[in-house]
């Protein structure tokens, strides 16, 4: 019988059909390259200098080293500004006076 076997028509393989494709939800997009920070662990200036820059990453979505300066700048404006009216507003104190918020 195993002889007339081999004659006979082979059945045809059986047909997976295709996965389907899955829309993804939501777009991605590439992650922000990292930029590291050349610091000195002990110095107190370069940790700050860290967490800022950190601190930068996480709110912005593209993060350069200019951008970052450009931001530190702006807001030490506004605290000089700040400064500025709290010394002019201290002068209209008599002297000797207690000063009381």
């Amino acid at each position: 019988m195993g002889l007339f076997d081999s004659f006979r028509r082979k059945p045809p393989a059986p047909t997976v059909p295709p996965a389907p494709t899955v829309t993804l939800a939501l777009a991605l997009a590439p992650a922000p390259t990292f930029q590291p920070l050349p610091v000195q662990p002990g110095n107190a200036l370069d940790s700050e200098v860290s967490r800022l820059w950190l601190q930068y990453q996480q709110s912005k979505d593209t993060t350069t080293w200019d951008g970052f300066l450009r931001s530190l700048a702006a807001h030490n404006t506004v605290l000089q500004s700040q400064i500025a009216d709290v010394e002019k507003h201290l002068k209209d104190y008599p002297p000797g006076s207690e000063v009381r918020p």
